[in-house]
């Protein structure tokens, strides 16, 4: 079988689960996007991971997907990992406003809850890994990830499997534990872009964003 391409969306532990396919070591980190891994089992981590679509690749893809439940914690891991993306990304959306933060993040649920390709898997021979399989207990989480090894014919090590699960627990603790809590201004961005997708759908008015913001903070 060729190595096959990962697609993922910012937020989803894409990065994870490459190292954990090319047998690398356990990371107790946050983030692992800037991470160097060899591409044993995989073709290199891609650039535009988060934009091309599996018709657009010619060999096998592996793409992670999830549902809208699963949208608070995906916001949540991209902006807790990228606070200087963040910040820089605020300053060219809503330069003037003091809740720029919150609606540039805001902006990304809404493109979360949208009619986005990463809910489900189009192609027939496309492999899909949940989201929500990171999120299980030992058992499952180990389970998820042998039948994704054997549907790849690759070779796994089970203690490492296990390793990795310990470590993500560790190195995600904080990740978690805030999103449990649910009260800092990624959890405010939730409500706010939860809010306005559910009153306008896809048919946003980007110019004003900032205007209807406000007003839906004010009244949640």
């Amino acid at each position: 079988m060729d190595k096959p391409t990962l697609l993922y969306t910012a937020g989803s532990y894409g990065a994870l689960l490459l190292r954990i396919i090319n047998g690398s070591q356990p990371l107790k980190l946050e983030s692992y996007h800037k991470i160097p891994f060899v591409a044993r089992n995989t073709k290199p981590n891609r650039e535009d991971h988060h934009l091309i679509r599996e018709e657009d690749i010619s060999g096998p893809v592996i793409k992670i997907t999830y549902t809208d439940n699963d949208v608070s914690l995906i916001n949540r891991n991209k902006w807790q990992k990228v606070k200087g993306h963040l910040r820089d990304q605020a300053m060219q959306s809503f330069p003037n406003h003091p809740n720029r933060e919150i609606y540039t993040m805001a902006i990304h649920v809404c493109n979360l809850l949208g009619d986005n390709h990463f809910k489900n898997i189009s192609g027939p021979n496309t492999i899909e890994f949940k989201f929500s399989n990171f999120l299980q207990a030992e058992n499952k989480w180990c389970a998820c990830f042998k039948k994704l090894f054997n549907k790849l014919g690759i070779e796994y090590d089970e203690e490492l499997i296990k390793e990795h699960f310990n470590s993500f627990q560790e190195g995600q603790k904080n990740i978690l534990e805030q999103h449990k809590k649910n009260n800092d201004d990624i959890s405010v961005s939730y409500i706010v872009g939860k809010k306005y997708f559910s009153l306008y759908n896809n048919n946003y008015n980007q110019i004003h964003f900032d205007n209807i913001f406000d007003k839906i903070r004010r009244t949640s």
